[in-house]
């Protein structure tokens, strides 16, 4: 069956060895078999320090996940810094931003005898078209390719499909087709798409013709998938699996049965969770909730029956 996991930011365990120590026991306690970690080196301020792993904790941090037998995959800062609209104006500078990541992630590799995923945001300049964006970001990922063959292979580099930001929307991967431009040339084996189904249902809302079924090609691509709630009333995402508002209960069989067998990820905000009492309890029931629909799903595929 597929790992289930979380983006564990630092604010679920407060920051501290000690608070790590007992958020993983809560982890292994809820069937996690993965996590992705927001990787951040340089400057860093207080809120940052509550989302991101910062470098001086790397090691400490995966060490202990990787001691708990829980697989490490990451994404890539959410700092400016890290933005790939930089590459056209700075390419040189956005290299040396994600070079210590891509280092980082080939070493989890490394330890784990497995293949670490990248979650990384392709470009969105609001100043500039749709065109440049694709552009930098798939010079950033023609880039990406060569220097994860040249630190020995073992990492891959999801693209995550976002969220569109209204009518004249020109991110580089806000919605299927765009997310499928940016991969196409790429080595498959290298690079993919992070399917977020919460971004991907937003996107569709005002679409007729939209379904929870991507195409095959879409689906042949993806190789790393988050999933969380929006919010009923006011549509705010990355809420536990509580309010049945995204229709993940069918987006993550068909992606099983369609032959996916990497992690899905639970990509809850602590914020979110803690609106609704209790963080922990809401991060333990939405486990359950995956886990649930995983086991179902492994359940008829075994039997032959649709998933």
């Amino acid at each position: 069956m597929n790992a289930i996991g979380s983006a564990s930011s630092p604010r679920w365990y407060r920051g501290t060895v000690s608070g790590l120590s007992a958020y993983l026991s809560d982890l292994r306690a809820w069937g996690a078999g993965a996590a992705e970690l927001v990787l951040h080196h340089g400057p860093a301020t207080e809120q940052f320090r509550f989302v991101h792993v910062i470098a001086q904790d790397w090691n400490a941090t995966f060490a202990q996940y990787h001691a708990r037998g829980i697989a490490c995959h990451a994404h890539a800062s959410l700092a400016p810094g890290f933005r790939l609209e930089g590459w056209h104006t700075d390419a040189k500078f956005v290299r040396a931003q994600y070079t210590p990541l891509l280092a980082f992630c080939a070493r989890m590799a490394q330890a784990e005898g497995r293949g670490v995923t990248m979650v990384v945001h392709g470009a969105g300049d609001t100043k500039a078209t749709l065109g440049a964006n694709q552009d930098a970001t798939r010079g950033f990922l023609r880039w990406a390719e060569g220097e994860i063959v040249r630190l020995g292979g073992g990492v891959q580099i999801a693209i995550e499909l976002l969220r569109a930001r209204g009518a004249g929307d020109v991110h580089a991967a806000s919605g299927r087709e765009r997310a499928m431009v940016l991969v196409r040339d790429c080595d498959p084996a290298l690079i993919g798409i992070c399917w977020d189904m919460e971004h991907d249902w937003f996107n569709g809302l005002g679409d007729p013709a939209w379904t929870p079924r991507p195409p095959d090609a879409f689906l042949d691509r993806v190789i790393h998938a988050h999933v969380h709630d929006a919010n009923g009333a006011t549509l705010a995402n990355h809420y536990p699996l509580v309010f049945n508002t995204v229709p993940y209960d069918s987006m993550a069989p068909l992606l099983v049965a369609h032959g996916y067998t990497g992690p899905l990820i639970l990509e809850i905000r602590y914020r979110h969770a803690l609106a609704l009492g209790d963080p922990q309890f809401w991060m333990g029931q939405s486990y359950a909730v995956l886990h649930r629909l995983l086991t179902d799903t492994d359940g008829a595929l075994r039997s032959g029956r649709p998933a």
